[in-house]
């Protein structure tokens, strides 16, 4: 007897490579840590220079009033900053901010001496977040397309999306500001690549490549994706994606050792990426007397 057989599906097609980008200036809030020659707290952001292997100040939030610590941050493009604070706190000469809002810093200096306004960019109660506890935003980045992406210390529950801290959810606005209002979905499904087995997994960083779509990614501490792949508190890892959403998965990449580069007994908590060819203005200026050139030392 002749079996009639359906179509045999195609093998679902490679997942790409990551392609890292090299020599860029990484913008870190950390928690702890020894060996940059600078004294730092969690309200404060440093930068390191890849090419020149040297610390520097960026941004120092006791100066404009932030003295509960960062939770998450994105450097803009155009050199503001989005915040997240630690803890629920009133910030001077703006007013009280949630630890589910997020909120912009437009600089006027920068450095050891920072200064500048605050605005409100996205107030978590007007789109459900803040209800529980745990909806405590920790990182904040944005897609390719300049959608405003973030992540949670723990559970996540709005809008009719919900998730674990070791998710990334895209928020489309329709209006930003006091008066929030848009839809969440689910943009990165961190149990997809079993980054859900303990507490320890979540993100509490992220950056998204405009030009590739890379995800570099951080964890609370020590943590194992896919199979034989795992790092620490201290490492930026990457997922150049096939596929995002509620089927995530992509090629896993160590990036860069914080500890091996001189921040040693910290945890990077959030961090952006500018490449060296973008760097421009401010940002591209270490503070007189705050670098500290060390020997650039490859990760292992």
């Amino acid at each position: 007897m002749t079996k009639t057989r359906g179509a045999i599906a195609p093998p679902p097609p490679p997942l790409p490579t990551p392609v890292l980008i090299t020599g860029a200036v990484i913008y870190v809030n950390a928690l702890n840590g020894t060996g940059t020659g600078l004294t730092f707290t969690t309200s404060d952001i440093l930068r390191y220079d890849q090419t020149t292997g040297g610390w520097s100040f960026f941004f120092d939030g006791s100066d404009v009033g932030i003295t509960a610590g960062l939770d998450g941050f994105l450097l803009e493009s155009d050199g503001s900053l989005l915040l997240s604070l630690s803890l629920d706190a009133t910030l001077p000469g703006f007013g009280a901010v949630d630890d589910a809002d997020i909120v912009r810093f437009t600089p006027t200096s920068l450095g050891p001496t920072t200064a500048g306004s605050f605005a409100m960019v996205l107030d978590g109660s007007d789109v459900g977040l803040g209800a529980i506890g745990s909806e405590n935003i920790d990182a904040i980045g944005r897609t390719p397309a300049g959608d405003l992406l973030v992540s949670v210390a723990g559970g996540f529950s709005a809008s009719g999306v919900s998730g674990s801290g070791e998710d990334i959810f895209r928020f489309t606005p329709t209006s930003l500001g006091d008066e929030t209002a848009g839809a969440w979905s689910l943009y990165f499904d961190g149990s997809d690549l079993a980054l859900d087995t303990s507490a320890n997994e979540d993100i509490d960083g992220f950056w998204v490549d405009p030009a590739s779509g890379t995800l570099y990614l951080s964890s609370v501490d020590f943590f194992s994706a896919g199979v034989g792949f795992g790092g620490d508190r201290n490492d930026l890892y990457a997922c150049a994606p096939g596929t995002l959403g509620e089927n995530t998965t992509c090629t896993l990449g160590l990036f860069w050792d914080a500890g091996s580069h001189g921040l040693s007994g910290g945890n990077v908590r959030g961090f952006t990426l500018i490449p060296a060819q973008g760097v421009t203005g401010a940002q591209a200026i270490a503070p007189a007397g705050q670098a500290l050139h060390l020997p650039l030392i490859a990760a292992p």
